[in-house]
Protein backbone atom coordinates (compact mmCIF):
# COMPACT_ATOMS: atom_id res chain seq x y z
CA UNK A 1 0.00 0.00 0.00
CA UNK A 2 1.02 3.75 -0.68
CA UNK A 3 -1.08 6.42 -0.81
CA UNK A 4 -2.11 9.81 0.39
CA UNK A 5 -4.61 10.79 2.87
CA UNK A 6 -5.58 14.11 4.27
CA UNK A 7 -1.08 14.91 3.48
CA UNK A 8 -0.18 12.19 5.72
CA UNK A 9 2.02 9.12 3.27
CA UNK A 10 0.56 5.70 4.28
CA UNK A 11 3.01 3.03 3.13
CA UNK A 12 3.52 -0.37 3.76
CA UNK A 13 7.50 -1.27 4.38
CA UNK A 14 8.94 -2.09 1.38
CA UNK A 15 6.15 -1.71 -1.45
CA UNK A 16 7.12 0.22 -4.57
CA UNK A 17 4.89 2.39 -6.85
CA UNK A 18 3.38 5.97 -7.59
CA UNK A 19 2.78 8.86 -5.71
CA UNK A 20 1.14 11.56 -7.47
CA UNK A 21 2.26 15.28 -6.64
CA UNK A 22 0.96 18.12 -8.35
CA UNK A 23 2.49 21.87 -7.16
CA UNK A 24 0.17 24.92 -7.70
CA UNK A 25 0.29 28.47 -7.34
CA UNK A 26 -2.69 30.67 -6.40
CA UNK A 27 -4.72 27.95 -7.51
CA UNK A 28 -2.60 27.39 -10.88
CA UNK A 29 -0.32 24.11 -11.39
CA UNK A 30 2.95 24.66 -12.17
CA UNK A 31 4.69 23.31 -14.92
CA UNK A 32 8.57 24.06 -15.01
CA UNK A 33 9.41 22.87 -11.40
CA UNK A 34 11.83 20.75 -9.35
CA UNK A 35 10.37 19.18 -6.43
CA UNK A 36 12.20 17.02 -3.50
CA UNK A 37 10.43 14.82 -1.37
CA UNK A 38 12.40 14.65 2.04
CA UNK A 39 11.99 12.08 4.33
CA UNK A 40 12.86 11.58 8.27
CA UNK A 41 12.22 9.77 11.87
CA UNK A 42 11.49 13.07 13.16
CA UNK A 43 11.96 16.99 11.88
CA UNK A 44 14.73 17.97 14.31
CA UNK A 45 17.09 15.38 13.18
CA UNK A 46 19.99 16.32 10.86
CA UNK A 47 19.92 12.67 8.62
CA UNK A 48 17.61 12.22 5.59
CA UNK A 49 16.04 8.23 5.85
CA UNK A 50 15.56 9.26 1.91
CA UNK A 51 14.94 12.10 -0.61
CA UNK A 52 13.50 11.77 -4.06
CA UNK A 53 13.87 14.49 -6.44
CA UNK A 54 11.68 15.04 -9.24
CA UNK A 55 9.74 17.20 -11.86
CA UNK A 56 7.06 15.40 -13.52
CA UNK A 57 4.16 15.17 -11.44
CA UNK A 58 5.03 11.67 -9.88
CA UNK A 59 7.32 10.97 -7.14
CA UNK A 60 8.22 6.86 -7.48
CA UNK A 61 8.86 5.50 -4.22
CA UNK A 62 11.21 2.08 -4.45
CA UNK A 63 11.27 -1.33 -2.46
CA UNK A 64 14.90 -0.31 -1.46
CA UNK A 65 13.74 3.13 0.08
CA UNK A 66 11.91 1.47 2.98
CA UNK A 67 12.91 -2.65 2.93
CA UNK A 68 14.94 -1.84 6.08
CA UNK A 69 13.32 0.52 7.96
CA UNK A 70 12.01 -0.28 10.79
CA UNK A 71 7.85 0.61 10.80
CA UNK A 72 6.35 3.43 12.63
CA UNK A 73 5.81 6.95 11.89
CA UNK A 74 8.22 9.29 10.23
CA UNK A 75 7.85 13.02 8.87
CA UNK A 76 8.31 14.51 5.50
CA UNK A 77 7.78 17.46 3.14
CA UNK A 78 7.79 18.60 -0.30
CA UNK A 79 10.65 21.65 -1.45
CA UNK A 80 9.43 23.42 -4.61
CA UNK A 81 11.52 25.24 -6.71
CA UNK A 82 10.75 27.34 -9.92
CA UNK A 83 11.58 30.29 -11.84
CA UNK A 84 8.79 32.93 -11.81
CA UNK A 85 8.05 35.18 -14.94
CA UNK A 86 10.09 37.71 -14.09
CA UNK A 87 13.60 35.24 -13.18
CA UNK A 88 13.17 35.05 -9.73
CA UNK A 89 14.29 32.00 -8.05
CA UNK A 90 11.14 31.05 -6.19
CA UNK A 91 10.97 28.03 -3.00
CA UNK A 92 8.44 27.03 -1.89
CA UNK A 93 7.95 24.11 1.02
CA UNK A 94 5.04 22.23 1.63
CA UNK A 95 4.58 20.40 4.95
CA UNK A 96 5.97 18.78 7.28
CA UNK A 97 3.34 15.80 7.12
CA UNK A 98 3.38 12.31 8.84
CA UNK A 99 4.87 9.54 6.95
CA UNK A 100 3.57 6.03 7.96
CA UNK A 101 5.68 3.31 7.77
CA UNK A 102 3.50 0.37 8.14
CA UNK A 103 4.97 -3.44 9.10
CA UNK A 104 4.72 -5.92 6.63
CA UNK A 105 4.16 -9.81 7.00
CA UNK A 106 5.82 -11.47 3.76
CA UNK A 107 8.73 -10.37 3.83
Amino acid sequence: MLKIINNCIYHTRGDSGPLAYAPKLNGVLLTNYIATLSVKKSVDDDTYIYQKTFSNGTIFIDAADTNNLLPGKYVYDVQVSWTDNDGNKMIRTEGPFDYNLIADVTR
